[in-house]
């Protein structure tokens, strides 16, 4: 899951880089950003020792989001 992280953050700095913009212009653009979003809270709550149940959610919608 670190390695998607990685790779969306940097999907995320060149596509900004490229369209002088920051990238939530559309619909795909939208939903990686959700998904970096996801990670996000994921590993907050993960490093937190929060409820491990809101985290069995994060996780796959972070995955599920980005694959398409």
């Amino acid at each position: 899951m670190i390695a998607t992280f990685l790779s969306i953050t940097g999907f995320l700095v060149i596509r900004w880089i490229s369209s002088e913009h920051f990238p939530l212009s559309n619909l795909y653009e939208s939903l990686i950003f959700l998904s970096w979003s996801f990670f996000i809270i994921h590993r907050i709550l993960y490093l937190g020792n929060y409820k491990n149940n809101l985290s069995a959610i994060t996780a796959p919608s972070a995955l599920f989001t980005s694959d398409g």
